[in-house]
């Protein structure tokens, strides 16, 4: 069953809390797909294609991929054609509770544009290395509170741009074998609001241009998007089972 995430009020008495250093060595529970775009944001267009729908499609044929291959939960931060603003993914993905001493991780799928029709390949973005995740904050859950307090915040700080590089790395190398023939523009450090504001490790996959004809037609084949969404679960796996 496909789960939205929700803003439900979690009370929660929590017995433990997270040591210091220890969050990268938590197992990942929880993977939330963040479809790009929705609802009166079409994303990227072609003359056949909208990035709203193709995201929304991959998310689902991501999502159950995973829940086939492993036992990890998976979420969505939409589930139909509905526009759902930055700020409610980000509050949305912030408010999953993978249980304590466990993690969330967070993959947002877009396809790409631009103003040169020659621009092709796929890209994974981070978050820019110097951006603070604010973790407590004056509306936070009870969760997260002990979750977070023990931790030295400046360590968590440093470990979290580390799992997004391995997350984004995973990601690009498990779709670059599945598709040799993609120019690979690696991995880059954005100012992207989800992942700007993740408390989990987080990434942002970008699956070709739709200003491309190429790659556009390569996107209208059949089973383009199932073994992209193979590929793409293959890297979240690689990266959760490390």
């Amino acid at each position: 069953m496909r789960r939205v995430l929700t803003f439900a009020c979690l009370s929660l008495i929590l017995l433990s809390t997270l040591p210091a250093s220890a969050f990268s060595a938590y197992p990942i529970s929880t993977v939330i797909l963040d479809a790009g775009h929705g609802g009166y944001d079409p994303g990227a267009v072609s003359d056949t294609l909208l990035e709203k729908e193709l995201t929304l499609d991959l998310a689902f044929l991501v999502g159950d991929e995973i829940e086939k291959r492993s036992n990890l939960d998976v979420m969505y931060t939409r589930i139909d054609d509905s526009f759902v603003s930055l700020e409610d993914r980000l509050a949305l993905a912030n408010s999953v509770f993978p249980g304590m001493q466990q993690r969330a991780l967070v993959v947002s799928l877009h396809f790409n544009a631009s103003v040169s029709e020659d621009a092709s390949g796929f890209e994974v973005l981070v978050k820019q290395e110097a951006r603070q995740v604010p973790v407590i904050v004056e509306d936070a859950p009870d969760w997260r509170i002990s979750y977070f307090t023990t931790a030295r915040l400046q360590a968590f700080q440093q470990e979290l741009n580390l799992e997004n590089l391995e997350l984004a790395r995973s990601l690009s190398d498990s779709f670059g074998e599945s598709f040799p023939s993609s120019r690979d523009r690696g991995v880059k450090e954005q100012d992207i609001y989800i992942l700007g504001g993740s408390i989990w490790p987080a990434a942002l996959f970008e699956g070709g241009f739709l200003t491309n004809r190429e790659e556009c037609l390569s996107l209208s084949e059949p089973g383009w998007m199932e073994k992209a969404a193979e590929a793409i679960a293959e890297g979240i796996l690689a990266y959760a089972d490390e």
